[in-house]
């Protein structure tokens, strides 16, 4: 069978409803029909995050196709949020073991729905956020790929400092067309450039490029070196050649086009600025192994972040934790985590059969559908 593409609705981390502190994919009901009683999927709508572990879980196979969702009310007035994360449970390697699904006695998959309070919700992310603003701010924390980055930047630094700088007046050869790169593409074969992304390259003067601009945004296209042109690049997106200027537009709508495209330039640079130094998901997301140091003191543990700075920058929340641990000492529990009143909902329809929810689903499902209940 053929590949079958769908549309991914995606809600970024800076939105205000998002509480997530990464991006969240939008989930259809429909797709979870059969996971979450109907009552539910009729009052929440779900989304996402990029969560691909547990928080904290004893069982290591938890993690296997680990997923979570928040379920955000549709009502403004809403009191609660859900939290569904798909574990993984036991393993077919031994199955002798007693972490297993109640219900089938094998291992597989097993879904957990929390309720909490959305406002305990909202003050644990704006805790965190307090925390990861001084974190971005000093640079005390760091993706893992941007310190091997700088790992490899000072080994090279390092290196060439030994050489003696023998290679300082030497260029690079560097080949403009490769993946990743950004070039004009005259897609028509007609002498009009497009800007388009190189996707791939196939080796043989041809590539696929993906278009930047005009109707064609977004469009993969097969074409080959003759008809790419790097040296025009800068100048044609400096005066919006195929991107908002056209040969049948007046002096005005040209005026008024080049002035918006240069605000939407204006904030693709302030997005660029934005993102130095900043958290990913995984690291919001563990965030909580500083706060719980600090009984959930935001301005404590901000403080005493503040205490431990130094020139080498973390790249691990844990590894931070433990440094963080040695300055705190012994805190005083005037804060303390928002008491998000959790709930955690029973499964009646996958109750073993003897026990006591099982009699009681046997019961209610006499007055209504036990998706409704």
């Amino acid at each position: 069978t053929g590949s079958v593409e769908s549309v991914l609705v995606i809600r970024d981390k800076r939105h205000q409803e998002n509480l997530s502190g990464g991006k969240e994919t939008l989930i259809p009901s429909r797709f979870l029909q059969g996971l979450l009683p109907q009552c539910l999927l009729d009052e929440y709508t779900f989304w996402q995050d990029e969560a691909i572990e547990p928080r904290s879980c004893q069982d290591p196979n938890a993690a296997r196709w680990y997923r979570r969702m928040r379920g955000y009310p549709d009502d403004d007035d809403g009191e609660h949020m859900l939290f569904v994360e798909l574990l993984g449970v036991g393993s077919w390697q031994h199955l002798q073991g007693k972490n297993l699904i109640d219900a089938t006695g094998l291992p597989g998959r097993t879904v957990q729905v929390r309720r909490l309070l959305k406002s305990a919700v909202k003050e644990d992310f704006s805790r965190r956020m307090v925390v990861a603003k001084v974190l971005e701010t000093t640079g005390m924390l760091i993706p893992e790929k941007e310190k091997a980055r700088n790992h490899v930047n000072d080994r090279s630094r390092s290196k060439k400092d030994q050489d003696g700088g023998k290679d300082k007046d030497k260029k690079k050869d560097v080949n403009p067309y490769q993946v990743g790169k950004v070039c004009n593409c005259d897609v028509f074969h007609d002498g009009n450039f497009y800007p388009a992304e190189i996707t791939h390259v196939h080796g043989d003067g041809n590539f696929s490029v993906k278009m930047q601009a005009g109707f064609l945004m977004g469009v993969v296209v097969e074409t080959s070196l003759v008809f790419m042109d790097k040296e025009s690049e800068k100048d044609d997106i400096t005066n919006g050649k195929n991107i908002w200027h056209w040969t049948d537009m007046d002096e005005e709508e040209d005026a008024l086009w080049a002035d918006n495209d240069s605000d939407d330039e204006d904030e693709i640079d302030d997005g660029k600025d934005r993102n130095k130094n900043v958290l990913t998901f995984h690291q919001i997301d563990h965030l909580d192994l500083l706060l719980d140091l600090t009984a959930w003191n935001a301005e404590l543990c901000k403080e005493k972040l503040l205490e431990i700075v130094h020139d080498e920058p973390y790249s691990q929340v844990a590894a931070l934790a433990a440094t963080l641990k040695e300055v705190v000492g012994k805190v005083d529990q005037d804060s303390e985590k928002p008491d998000s009143d959790e709930m955690v909902l029973l499964n009646l329809l996958y109750a073993p059969y003897s026990s006591r929810l099982s009699s009681l689903l046997r019961t209610l499902v006499r007055l209504d559908n036990a998706g409704q209940i």
